[in-house]
C-alpha cells in the first residue's frame, strides 16, 4: 500500500511557517507531522503532495519519498491530510473505518482516504497540491463514497501545534521507553525519577543542571549537550545536536535539531538549525528553521488585560480563545539587540526586526528601525543564506537559492507599503535614512 500525504487549502493559515516548507513538515513533540504519520502506519511506500515550488526543497529533504507524481501509483493508496496529528486513537479509529473506495471527510474537509489500484491512477493522474475537493470528486465521478467522520485532529492554525505539543512529547517518550545511552554527570539534580529521562547516543549533561521531569518527561536526543547552570522542566524535547546553554527551559518546548538555545523558553517549538543563545524570553511560540534571536530579544505571550489573543490569519483576525500565544517567526529572520515582539505577531521569511514590534512584519523586510519598513535587498538575502549554511557545514543548493527567489516574487503584495531600495544609516545621528 502506498501512503500519499497531501497539502489542503489549510496551509495558508499556517504562514509564514509554510512559505518554506508543507505542513505536514511542521513539527510537534519529538518529531513532525509527516514523521508522526510515516511511522505509525506503517506502510510498503511514502507519496508527497506539495505545491510546486516546494518540489525541489522536497526532494532534496525526503530522498526517498516521491513528490509530486501521483500519476506514478501503482498500487491501493491511503491518503492522508497532511494537517492530521495522528496519535495512538487516530490509528486505531482510522484503521476500524477504512473502506475501499472511500473519501472521509471532518468539518467539510477531506481528511482520509483509501483508492483502489485502478481508480487511484486515474483519479490522481492529475491532482495537484493543494488539494482540491471538489476537483478530486470530479475525477472520480460518483465512484467514491463519502462518509462524514469526527474525532480526529486537523490542525487549523499554528497555535493548535503549540497546544498539541506537550501531550505529544509524552506519547513519543513513552513508546521509546527507556533510553539510557548518554552521560548524565553525578552531579546533575533529577525530579522526578531517572527513568522519565532519557538520554540517547552521544548526549552530555554537565554538573549542576537540573532535570524535573514531574511534569512530564525529558528526551535529549542524540549528541546534544546541556550545558552548566540549566533547568529543563518536561515534557520536553531537546534535538540531535543541540546545545542548551545555561537556559530554563520550561515544559511543553520542542527544540529541533542543531539549535542553540540559551535564556528562557517555555512552550515552544523550534523547527531546527536556529540561535537562540543569549538571555531574552521566548514564550508560547514557533520558530522556524535558520533564525538567530539577538541578545535580550522577548516576546510577549500574555495580554496586560487577561483577554484572548487574536493573530491576523488570511487578512482576518481570528481570536484563537486563548489567552497565551507567542509569535510565529519564518525561517531565516533576524533579530537585533533588544527586540521586543507583542503577541500574536507573525514574521515572514528573511525580515530582519529591531526595536518594538507591534505589528505583523512582511516577508524580506527590514522592520522597527526610526522611519518606514524597508524591503531586503534579495541578493543580501541569498549571500545571508549562504553564510549561515556555511556554519552549520551545510551547502547552499541551486534548490535554496531558487526558493528565496520565488518567495521574494511570491511575497511582493505583502510589502505594498515598504520602501524599496538599500537602507541608509546614519551613523552620526542613530537615525535611518529612507532610501
Amino acid at each position: 500500500m502506498i501512503l500519499l500525504v497531501f497539502e489542503d487549502p489549510y496551509y495558508l493559515n499556517f504562514l509564514p511557517l509554510t512559505y518554506t516548507r508543507s505542513v505536514s513538515e511542521l513539527m510537534v513533540g519529538i518529531e513532525t507531522l509527516l514523521e508522526g504519520v510515516i511511522r505509525r502506519l506503517k506502510v510498503d511506500r511514502c507519496h508527497l503532495l506539495v505545491r510546486d515550488y516546494l518540489s525541489a526543497v522536497t526532494i532534496k529533504r525526503w530522498k526517498a519519498f516521491t513528490v509530486n507524481k501521483p500519476d506514478e501509483v501503482d498500487s491501493e493508496v491511503l491518503l492522508v491530510n497532511g494537517r492530521m496529528l495522528i496519535d495512538e486513537g487516530a490509528v486505531n479509529q482510522l484503521r476500524s473505518l477504512v473502506r475501499k473506495d472511500t473519501l472521509y471527510l471532518q468539518d467539510g474537509a477531506l481528511a482520509f482516504g483509501y483508492l483502489s489500484p485502478n481508480l487511484a491512477k486515474e483519479v490522481l493522474s492529475s491532482v495537484k497540491a493543494p488539494l482540491d475537493l471538489n476537483g478530486l470528486l470530479k475525477h472520480a465521478g460518483g465512484r467514491v463514497e463519502l462518509r462524514r467522520v469526527e474525532g480526529f485532529k486537523l490542525l487549523n492554525y499554528p497555535w493548535e501545534l503549540i497546544e498539541a505539543c506537550r501531550k505529544m512529547i509524552i506519547e513519543g517518550c513513552r513508546r521509546i521507553g527507556v533510553l539510557k545511552e548518554g552521560e548524565l554527570s553525578d552531579k546533575v539534580m533529577v525530579y522526578g525519577g531517572v527513568e522519565n529521562v532519557l538520554l540517547a547516543k552521544g548526549v552530555e549533561v554537565e554538573a549542576f543542571v537540573t532535570l524535573d521531569a514531574r511534569g512530564g518527561p525529558i528526551f535529549i536526543d542524540e549528541g546534544a549537550i546541556i550545558q552548566s547552570g540549566s533547568r529543563i522542566s518536561g515534557p520536553a524535547y531537546v534535538g540531535k545536536h543541540s546545545i542548551v546553554r545555561s537556559a530554563i527551559i520550561g515544559g511543553g518546548t520542542s527544540i529541533g535539531p542543531v539549535c542553540r538555545v540559551g535564556g528562557e523558553v517555555e512552550e515552544t517549538i523550534i523547527q531546527g538549525y536556529s540561535n537562540k543563545q543569549h538571555l531574552g524570553f521566548l514564550g508560547h511560540s514557533y520558530m522556524g528553521e535558520w533564525v538567530n534571536i539577538g541578545a535580550g530579544t522577548t516576546n510577549s505571550d500574555l495580554k496586560n488585560t487577561y483577554g484572548t489573543i487574536k493573530v491576523k490569519v488570511e487578512g482576518r483576525r481570528i481570536d484563537t480563545g486563548r489567552i497565551k500565544v507567542g509569535c510565529f517567526i519564518g525561517d531565516y529572520v533576524k533579530t537585533s539587540i533588544g527586540t521586543y515582539i507583542y503577541t500574536g505577531i507573525r514574521v515572514g521569511v528573511c525580515s530582519h526586526l529591531h526595536g518594538f514590534i507591534l505589528n505583523d512584519v512582511p516577508s524580506f523586510t527590514i522592520w522597527g528601525l526610526d522611519g518606514k519598513p524597508v524591503e531586503l535587498d534579495l541578493e543580501s538575502a541569498i549571500r545571508t543564506q549562504k553564510r549561515v549554511f556555511e556554519r552549520r557545514n551545510v551547502t547552499q543548493t541551486e534548490e535554496d537559492v531558487a526558493l528565496l527567489k520565488y518567495l521574494f516574487e511570491a511575497t511582493k503584495e505583502e510589502r505594498v507599503d515598504v520602501v524599496k531600495g538599500r537602507l541608509k544609516v546614519d551613523k552620526t545621528t542613530s537615525t535611518v535614512k529612507e532610501p
